[in-house]
């Protein structure tokens, strides 16, 4: 189940850099901020309120998604469609985005333009917390397939992208061995992988990949940013779809290592390839 899962992950992230994954439009004040800054001059709000209120909206939309996406993993058996579902889970976020933010403007007596204003003005004044506390929202809103304004660095080429592109791949299909090995131990013992336990996987993906974006100075943002940039490019076409190619052809250190663990799990990748067709 959680090599299904990753499999899914990967043929999405597929669709992303051929940019594919659409974004659905909902009118959110915080979804304005995390999509446009205009300067202002002045605001009835403190810096550590506005960075506060982003913090707390991005906590509570962490812990909210969270649960949800456990329900979703039993749409998949209902829309294999990959884009499909990355739109249902956008809408989800959306929805659980416009609830979160709500709450805490009741919590803080203060309303959209208040925030709007006040973050305009603390990004002007170049406030480093303000900015970051910004931005870690607008990654989370791509994280679940949202589309955000992000300034690409001078030096993000279509070759640098290939090779980024690549290397994000590889990462994910490396990370796929590994939960296929432990799927693979589980089974042999008896045992049934959960939500639960899933979660610590996912995360250790979301970890490796972060190391491949940071380590060229970019994040989720300037990725998706990117791959819509260069979606029409040849160059970037033919990568994108040489690694689609490779990840639906096992390589032979991935068949190696599923027969290494035995016989069950030799058999379980294509019973997840065939829930993906």
């Amino acid at each position: 189940r959680a090599s299904s899962a990753f499999r899914e992950a990967m043929a999405t992230a597929m669709k992303v850099a051929l940019g594919v994954v659409a974004a659905v439009g909902t009118v959110l004040v915080v979804k304005s901020m995390m999509t446009k800054e205009e300067k202002v001059d002045s605001c009835d709000m403190t810096q550590e309120e506005v960075v506060t209120i982003f913090k707390k909206i991005k906590h509570q939309l962490q812990q909210k998604m969270s649960a949800i996406m456990k329900n979703i993993e039993m749409l998949k058996q209902q829309i294999p469609d990959p884009q499909q579902l990355q739109m249902i889970i956008l809408m989800e976020f959306e929805k659980q985005l416009q609830k979160t933010q709500e709450e805490v403007f009741e919590e803080f007596k203060c309303d959209e333009e208040d925030l709007e204003t006040a973050t305009n003005y603390y990004v002007a004044q170049g406030d480093e917390e303000v900015k970051k506390s910004v931005d870690a929202l607008r990654e989370l809103y791509a994280m679940f397939g949202g589309k955000v304004d992000a300034e690409l660095p001078a030096d993000l080429t279509v070759e640098k992208m290939c090779t980024i592109l690549e290397e994000y791949m590889q990462t994910i299909t490396k990370a796929n061995m590994e939960i296929q090995k432990i799927v693979a131990h589980m089974q042999m013992s008896g045992q049934q992988m959960t939500p639960e336990m899933e979660e610590p996987l996912k995360k250790m993906v979301e970890q490796e990949t972060s190391k491949v974006f940071q380590k060229y100075g970019i994040n989720t943002m300037i990725f998706q940013a990117a791959c819509e940039k260069y979606k029409t490019d040849e160059k970037f076409i033919a990568k994108a779809k040489e690694m689609d190619k490779k990840r639906q052809q096992p390589s032979a250190a991935e068949m190696s290592a599923m027969g290494a663990a035995g016989p069950v799990a030799a058999s379980k990748p294509a019973e997840d390839d065939a829930e993906l067709d």
